[in-house]
């Protein structure tokens, strides 16, 4: 089809500008992506009307009608299409892709920088698209906004150590969104930290390495892996919010008690890496953290 030639053309025009290193391990090359045998359509956010102007009807229809503005301030935004050979339109702004998470805590800025962190947002998006390829056979037909966002990220640390052979980046995800979650307790919808936490504990690079297919993966893990009920969630964002709030002076040390011992493996990885063994274990004994549940 006419449309179809012009499209891959058009596809690798509209990202000849971004980084290679921001596509690479792409199924088939390093501007291509293929999901459940679609194509991914991939877009800067400047090039965006050349980019959309030749895709079918059927598909634009489909798509926000100002995605600048549902794009905000964000790297990335990702949109499903019901269409026999396009799986989905990804648009991307390298330049808004941060090179550093941090949070205040005690007082203390802690920073994490953030390697290759273009490649893990584009995973991420192409995570999205992989899930929904998954409901009604894998995964169930209906998820939740948060559940589609931590197996996004389990579909990343999938990636991460297919494509780079250690689950460092994985971790670096992980400590991300756990840094976020203490910064916003608002937006706990991307705390994939919380659910994802076994699987690091129970797969390493190798293990992960030998699922061909995320779905396989999917296979694996999911049906064993903790669920959190909105109730349970909102008790850990309430506890989230009085450890790290600031200005909090209080001095509460029973608050959500029955909470602590299954947040502090979520945060220890986290607050050990940017704090120093050491001082994260002042500050969860100062928390009252280290009872046992």
């Amino acid at each position: 089809m006419q449309w179809r030639l012009t499209l891959n053309l058009l596809l690798l025009m509209a990202c000849s500008g971004l980084n290679a290193a921001q596509f690479s391990g792409s199924l088939h090359n390093p501007k291509q992506v293929i999901v459940a045998g679609k194509e991914v359509i991939l877009c800067e956010l400047a090039a965006i009307p050349s980019c959309l102007a030749s895709l079918p009807q059927e598909v634009t229809a489909q798509l926000p009608e100002d995605i600048p503005a549902l794009l905000g301030y964000r790297a990335a935004l990702v949109t499903p299409v019901s269409h026999p050979a396009i799986a989905g339109v990804i648009v991307m702004a390298p330049e808004r892709t941060p090179s550093r998470e941090s949070a205040i805590i005690s007082g203390a800025l802690l920073e994490l920088p953030l390697a290759e962190q273009s490649t893990l947002t584009l995973w991420h998006e192409i995570g999205h698209l992989e899930v929904r390829a998954l409901q009604g056979s894998v995964l169930p037909d209906i998820l939740s906004v948060r559940e589609q966002e931590w197996l996004a990220d389990a579909y990343l640390y999938w990636r991460v150590a297919r494509e780079k052979g250690s689950l460092t980046l994985a971790w670096q995800q992980f400590h991300r969104r756990n840094l976020q979650a203490i910064n916003d307790v608002n937006q706990l919808s991307h705390w994939s930290s919380l659910y994802l936490l076994p699987l690091l504990n129970r797969y390493d690079a190798k293990e992960l390495a030998l699922f061909a297919e995320f779905g396989a993966f999917c296979q694996d893990f999911y049906p064993s892996l903790p669920q959190w009920s909105d109730e349970e969630l909102q008790e850990f964002a309430s506890l989230l919010h009085n450890l790290f709030q600031s200005g909090n002076t209080r001095n509460m040390p029973h608050y959500m008690y029955w909470r602590k011992p299954q947040l502090r493996p979520v945060l220890a990885p986290t607050l050990g890496l940017l704090m120093g063994p050491n001082n994260a274990h002042q500050w969860l004994s100062r928390q009252h953290m280290l009872i046992k549940g």
